[in-house]
């Protein structure tokens, strides 16, 4: 518990806000304490902004240049002949035609074998 020793002076009296409550009183001192009790604070208010990620334009669709096709974290899909990727790994469209997406089998430099998802405009 928090308590504060003030002098009892003219300039005091003005000082004491309207929450605390004067528990005893001396010639010399007074001594004062909260009456209200302290709130607690939290943590968890905050949200981030949403980021619409995923497929834009789907196969079979017109692409125009510019036009994003998959908007997306890391490179879950790869680009193919006809789009580009840009710096937040976006892959966009460079050229006019229809949107295909296919699953291309890779083998790693380990020799372990995964999907790939490629995305071209042809």
């Amino acid at each position: 518990m928090r308590s504060k020793i003030i002098k009892n002076t003219a300039q005091s009296s003005q000082w004491l806000p309207h929450q605390y409550l004067i528990l005893f009183f001396d010639f010399d001192n007074i001594i004062i304490m909260a009456h209200t009790k302290a709130g607690g604070s939290t943590k968890n208010l905050r949200d981030s902004q949403p980021k619409y990620l995923g497929i834009k334009l789907f196969a079979g669709e017109t692409a125009k240049p510019g036009a994003i096709l998959v908007r997306q974290r890391g490179t879950k899909f790869v680009p193919g002949a006809g789009v580009r990727i840009g710096k937040d790994d976006t892959i966009y469209a460079v050229k006019n035609g229809l949107v295909k997406y296919e699953l291309k089998r890779k083998v790693g430099f380990s020799g372990i074998k995964k999907s790939v998802h490629k995305v071209s405009v042809i």
